[in-house]
């Protein structure tokens, strides 16, 4: 309880009916709003919200991890076309040794045309 800002020889010389009025305001000024009080349990426990804005996050944070990822695999191509080029290497698909089908060998080494 809270003291009134009234004296009490004043609050007596009031009518029942103001004193009801000042006590109902100062109840209702003292106490919270009810709908304070019945949302106060959701809110402390309203993970659902936390978690929602979690999950959007993670979203984000994966298509920029996806984006990095495509960036350095780029760059990375790039870097070893740029040192193939510069050591005058070819590219794995591209073998400048002659094919097996232009030397005919029968496993020993020793080519079938002894010339």
């Amino acid at each position: 309880m809270v003291p009134l800002s009234i004296s009490f020889q004043d609050f007596m010389d009031l009518s029942c009916e103001e004193r009801d009025d000042l006590l109902s305001k100062q109840i209702i000024s003292a106490s919270s709003p009810y709908v304070k009080r019945l949302m106060a349990p959701h809110k402390a426990y309203n993970n659902r919200e936390f978690i929602a804005r979690m999950s959007d996050r993670i979203v984000e944070l994966e298509a920029e991890n996806k984006k990095l990822n495509e960036t350095v695999e780029w760059m990375h191509q790039t870097i070893w076309d740029l040192v193939r080029k510069n050591k005058g290497i070819e590219p794995a698909g591209k073998s400048s040794l002659p094919s097996v089908d232009e030397n005919s060998t029968d496993g020993t080494g020793k080519s079938e045309n002894p010339e």
